[in-house]
């Protein structure tokens, strides 16, 4: 999580402003932070726009298991979101990659 964090930070401003790099951001905050129950509201409140259940079979997850989705979700957005930004570069010439 913090590698995703500290690419997001590395983004032009211009980039950070936009839905999915927002949207990466919240969720990635959320997988890296303590469990408290302000965390777990916040995170609950996430979950339907990332498409985990709350609930399987008609019982409620225990939260790592949620968690543990969560991060296997952010980190496969920041690999899709990389691999896109990286691409770029390498079409317009830019160094660095």
């Amino acid at each position: 999580m913090q590698q995703c964090l500290h690419w997001i930070g590395s983004l032009p401003e211009s980039s950070k402003q936009t839905a999915p790099i927002n949207r990466l951001q919240e969720a990635a905050k959320l997988s890296a932070a303590a469990g408290s129950r302000a965390n777990r509201t916040r995170t609950q409140g996430i979950l339907k726009d990332w498409k985990i259940p709350q609930k399987l079979h008609g019982k409620k997850r225990d939260a790592e298991s949620v968690k543990a989705e969560l991060k296997q979700q952010v980190l496969r957005e920041y690999h899709r979101l990389l691999k896109r930004d990286v691409a770029m570069m390498l079409k317009q010439g830019m160094p660095g990659v």
